[in-house]
């Protein structure tokens, strides 16, 4: 009888030493997600000023084809152009498409 009583209680606290073992280490893995989703936020938060500044860059070298390609169509349709000069300026509108 004695031991029934004594296998009953180490059962019991060996059920409870499990449970929250198995309690903590869920705790610690909610911490740990928790902690991995801050860290690939923070870096896609890092990542959005780099991206502002390449689209401002690229942003630029097309305003400035666009200008270039513009004034060249332009000069390119006007008739006071030699059959020489015509070429060249077709050839640099070619280059840049």
């Amino acid at each position: 009888m004695v031991y029934f009583i004594v296998a009953v209680v180490f059962l019991f606290l060996l059920s409870t030493v499990i449970i929250y073992n198995s309690l903590i280490r869920n705790k610690n893995d909610v911490g740990n997600a928790f902690a991995t989703i801050d860290v690939m936020l923070r870096k896609r938060y890092d990542l959005v000023p780099k991206i502002v500044e390449a689209v401002k860059a690229y942003m630029t070298y097309e305003r400035e084809l666009l200008t270039e390609i513009t004034a060249l169509r332009v000069r390119a349709v006007s008739q006071d152009l030699s059959n020489e000069e015509r070429v060249i300026v077709e050839n640099k509108i070619g280059k840049q498409t």
